[in-house]
């Protein structure tokens, strides 16, 4: 190894630190922010088992924690999701949002609390994973029929699919009472701060495995970024590597969606942000960067929204499109070509 290699390294390995430490400081800031303020000397005993007041404790154990937690982990999962789908699609704009996933793993969501399935914690999992598998299927489907996988003409049948799943979920809704719809509308616009955040105690570790499976395979998705021919001479074979990366990031999918709802652009643009800050080609340390990218970007912006106005919340979907779309367009803007072909 040369020493200009092992400078390269230590100063990637420096960024990540500093990422790492931006991870934790948008974690405590908003378990410090809310409509009631919690010092941050109370949280730093909640967290250390100290003794404080019983309001504070209830606050952060019982709401900020479990909501907090939910964001980052899925802020998290969407930036590794939006990763692997770019580079496996070849196309900057690929993620679960615009290839329709999200949008299918919703009616699914939405079709459970529709006809009030019980127990929810159940079924809207089970039937959101069914409808992210349905859009994956279908939208890949048409892919392998018409087009390649590298055609950026992919992301087309993505909205369009995204489209239909869309008109189908304003169906379901406009059966339901008008205290579901409320609820129902604004868990479709990106909410946290409800009861399904204490889901993440359980689907957590599921997102938590699946990302570090990805991880795991990144040597795969390097293999894969270099092309077919590449990727074989390599010993890896595509087809197998991409079944089993979708497959993941369609269960990751699934399973984010069916608690936070809607989220928009945050796994579309964490992948950029961190290529722009690691500057690297190496999907190990891109995993990493896209996580921690994510996890900021989603845990800031839901403390935003429970903060930004006084009287009421705004869904962190909304606050992550408000801030994830001009940084995209400026992104893109310094891409000479924004689509591969």
């Amino acid at each position: 190894m040369t020493d200009s290699t092992g400078k390269t390294t230590n100063t990637i390995n420096v960024k990540l630190l500093v990422l790492f430490f931006l991870a934790i400081s948008a974690f405590l800031f908003s378990l410090h922010r809310g409509h009631v303020e919690i010092s941050f000397n109370e949280i730093m005993a909640w967290l250390t088992k100290q003794n404080m007041s019983d309001e504070s404790a209830f606050l952060i154990s019982t709401l900020r924690f479990p909501r907090t937690l939910a964001a980052f982990i899925i802020g998290a999962t969407l930036g590794v999701c939006g990763l692997v789908f770019q580079t496996l699609l070849r196309n900057p704009l690929a993620e679960p949002y615009t290839l329709g996933l999200s949008g299918g793993s919703c009616l699914g969501a939405v079709a459970a609390l529709t006809f009030s399935l019980e127990p929810p914690e159940f079924w809207i999992p089970t039937l959101s994973t069914v409808g992210c598998l349905s859009a994956t299927l279908l939208v890949l489907g048409l892919g392998r029929k018409k087009l390649s996988f590298e055609s950026r003409s992919l992301i087309l049948f993505g909205v369009m699919i995204s489209l239909f799943f869309s008109a189908a979920v304003v169906a379901g809704l406009s059966i339901l009472s008008p205290q579901k719809l409320q609820t129902a509308l604004f868990w479709l616009l990106g909410e946290f701060g409800t009861s399904r955040d204490i889901w993440i105690k359980s689907i957590g570790p599921v997102l938590v495995a699946g990302m570090l499976i990805i991880l795991f395979k990144s040597r795969g998705l390097d293999a894969l970024s270099l092309g077919e021919a590449r990727a074989l001479s390599l010993g890896f074979s595509p087809r197998k590597e991409r079944v089993v990366l979708i497959l993941i990031c369609t269960l990751l999918t699934a399973l984010s969606v069916c608690i936070s709802g809607l989220v928009g652009f945050v796994g579309l643009v964490s992948p950029h942000l961190a290529r722009k800050f690691l500057k690297t080609s190496r999907h190990h340390t891109l995993v990493i960067g896209s996580a921690f990218t994510g996890a900021i970007l989603l845990t800031l912006a839901d403390s935003i929204a429970r903060s930004a106005l006084m009287t009421t919340e705004i869904p962190a979907g909304s606050i992550s499109a408000l801030i994830g779309a001009p940084v995209m367009i400026f992104l893109l803007l310094g891409y000479k070509n924004a689509s591969v072909e």
